[in-house]
């Protein structure tokens, strides 16, 4: 699942939280067992979706960085070909 999709279903999850919330208080009254129990079910999508995105962006550092790493060897690699030269 990409990182689009993924924000996509965690707002998705966040508006099922807020109209439980909204329409409990609108009425002036707590949730009932039910709506707790829809509350809970999204509030552990939305927490695992962030956790996915999170590995996913971390994910893309590590791999922006071994790509950084990469060109530094090949550049250094060169550098040392050029001074054997000298």
């Amino acid at each position: 699942m990409n990182s689009k999709l993924l924000r996509e279903k965690r707002a998705s999850d966040y508006a099922i939280m807020e109209d439980l919330q909204k329409r409990a208080a609108g009425e002036g009254r707590l949730m009932s067992a039910d709506e707790l129990a829809q509350w809970d079910a999204a509030d552990a999508n939305f927490k695992n979706y962030t956790d996915q995105i999170s590995r996913l962006k971390d994910g893309m550092r590590l791999t922006r960085r071994r790509e950084v790493l990469m060109q530094l060897s090949r550049q250094l690699i060169i550098c040392q070909e050029m001074q054997g030269r000298l």
